[in-house]
């Protein structure tokens, strides 16, 4: 799967690679993605048997790709396990990768958002949101990902708790989510009654303003404000 921003030409890809187990006794390989050819339906692409009992899912929305995996049963469970992890390799490119306000350059977890910023413009260009999977009478689970940095970029793993997936009602749908942001930006402009303008300035790299009327004994104040965004 690629991703490619009109705007900036920043770009992302990713393949999904094999379902497992993992745990602090070691990963255990179920199998490898299986070569499946995808049913289209509108804006859906379904890849069924992907993995065993296990339908890999694409569904193109607005600014997002959603990503499933829509899985009918729990395959055997090694003694000791105590993640189902479903393992992706990203090549992010030139992008830089943030989460929580800092950039990352060593392996790391995150069950929060991971930011990918193309370093050239400072803007985000893509982002990973917090996975969850939900079983069919609705009971949900936030889950976390295991990422390591490789010389094309990085293997992202997904970990869904086995100890939920055992009480689960089926099918369960396990849902990341990689969005495409949009980007904006601009300063903002000063006007005083005093003849002097002001500028305060960029805070990044298209254009923008923000309006607002104040009132001082010396001066009227008129801060204007547009937003663009690139969509």
């Amino acid at each position: 799967v690629s991703l490619v921003r009109g705007d900036s030409g920043a770009t992302l890809s990713f393949r999904v690679v094999r379902m497992g187990f993992g745990g602090d006794s070691g990963f255990y390989t179920v199998q490898d993605a299986q070569p499946i050819t995808g049913e289209a339906a509108g804006s859906e692409v379904n890849f069924a048997g992907v993995f065993p009992a296990t339908t890999g899912q694409y569904i193109v929305r607005n600014g997002e790709l959603k990503q499933n995996f829509i899985m009918t049963g729990l395959v055997d469970v090694p003694e000791g396990a105590q993640y189902l992890q479903f393992v992706m390799e990203y090549d992010i490119g030139t992008l830089d990768v943030w989460v929580d306000g800092q950039q990352k350059t060593e392996n790391f977890w995150t069950a929060t958002p991971m930011e990918l910023v193309d370093p050239a413009t400072g803007e985000l260009a893509f982002g990973l949101d917090p996975a969850v999977a939900f079983d069919s009478e609705g009971a949900a689970v936030g889950l976390f990902f295991d990422v390591s940095f490789t010389e094309d970029g990085m293997t992202v793993v997904l970990n869904v708790p086995v100890g939920w997936l055992e009480t689960a009602q089926f099918p369960v749908v396990v849902d990341p989510v990689t969005t495409l942001y949009t980007s904006y930006g601009g300063y903002v402009y000063r006007y005083t009654s005093g003849s002097t303008t002001y500028y305060y300035g960029p805070y990044s790299g298209t254009y923008s303003y923000v309006r607002r009327y104040g009132y001082s004994t010396s001066y009227k104040y008129v801060y204007r404000g547009f937003l663009k965004f690139n969509t």
